[in-house]
């Protein structure tokens, strides 16, 4: 009997798999143990988990950056796409529309989160560094047969032929046609808006899918842009 005690005590310590916050105890001494969780610890990393459709789910690879937002507590994140379900989820209203469940891992740790919050995940599915960009107003034509209106000094434009290459709502990236510095026209006949000095320096163009579903697109990257003036 006394040799089973040391053993016996080493089975009634319970150690925890993962480093987190005690968050709950169902236990008592000297009563039955609860059927379910005994003693429940809130680990101090988090995922999320977005419903992506199932006609972007090509785009979305493992490994790919994430941007989170949780507005309940302000903060802005970022993570990394760590799994993509082989299983759809659920549809979306009468159209039926399948989505997939997309898991990503919080980077790092923020003592504000909780279980259960709600945030908005943008995932960067390309990117394009150092590239001349114009916004993507600026842009006339279709795929293939672009064109952007470059305004001289005299005020008149003039449509010049582009090659684009990654494009967002925000901005296009072009490979050629255009020159750093030149002004570019965004707006109409009628009410013009101008943007001074194409940049190239360090900019980095990237293309997303934004909250959790998809659309938009974001820059990533330091660097300058077109110059917007009135």
């Amino acid at each position: 009997m006394g040799r089973q005690l040391p053993a016996q005590i080493n089975a009634a310590t319970l150690t925890a798999p993962i480093d987190g916050v005690v968050s709950a105890v169902n236990i008592v001494a000297g009563v039955d143990a609860p059927s379910g969780d005994a003693i429940v610890v809130s680990s101090r990393t988090y995922e999320v988990t977005a419903s992506v459709v199932e006609s972007d789910l090509s785009s979305v690879k493992v490994g790919q950056k994430v941007a989170i937002t949780v507005s309940a507590v302000n903060a802005s994140l970022t993570g990394t796409v760590a799994s993509i379900a082989l299983a759809p989820s659920t549809t979306s209203g009468s159209s039926s529309v399948v989505s997939y469940p997309v898991t990503v891992s919080v980077d790092g740790t923020n003592d504000q989160l909780r279980a259960g919050m709600s945030a908005q995940a943008s995932i960067t599915v390309a990117q394009a560094p150092n590239v001349l960009e114009v916004p993507t107003a600026a842009l006339s034509g279709s795929n293939g047969n672009y064109v952007v209106r470059v305004l001289a000094a005299d005020g008149t434009a003039t449509a010049t032929p582009v090659e684009v290459g990654l494009v967002t709502t925000s901005g296009a990236e072009i490979k050629s046609g255009l020159s750093e510095g030149q002004t570019v026209v965004t707006g109409t006949v009628s009410q013009t808006t101008t943007g001074g000095a194409t940049n190239n320096a360090n900019r980095g163009l990237g293309g997303g899918f934004g909250g959790g579903g998809f659309g938009g697109g974001g820059f990533t990257g330091p660097g300058g842009g077109v110059r917007t003036q009135p």
